[in-house]
């Protein structure tokens, strides 16, 4: 079972990598 912090760094880096995909969506616009 995944411990508490585990899952907030997993949580925290797709945070991450839907803000960058966000950002390359909007650069290439």
């Amino acid at each position: 079972m995944e411990s508490a912090s585990q899952s907030n760094v997993r949580k925290h880096a797709e945070s991450e990598t839907a803000q960058q995909s966000r950002h390359w969506e909007n650069e290439s616009d």
